[in-house]
């Protein structure tokens, strides 16, 4: 989830499964020195996934891009 103005947003990225359990968390892309939000996932097993593209602040608001790609 990158920002288009990381003054406006700090990203932050969730996945969760089809019940709402939290499987994955990042504020901060790991060695990226950004407020943009990574997560690598590997799915184990076939199922409903929820991404949740949301900001560290309340109230927060601004643009972004979420990209979502299949590992090869």
């Amino acid at each position: 989830m990158n920002a288009a103005d990381q003054k406006e947003i700090d990203s932050v990225l969730r996945v969760e499964d089809a019940a709402g359990k939290q499987l994955a968390f990042n504020d901060d892309a790991p060695g990226e020195n950004t407020l943009n939000s990574r997560i690598d996932f590997a799915c184990e097993k076939d199922g409903t996934y929820r991404i949740i593209a949301t900001s560290l602040n309340d109230n927060a608001t601004g643009n972004y891009t979420v990209l979502i790609k299949m590992a090869e």
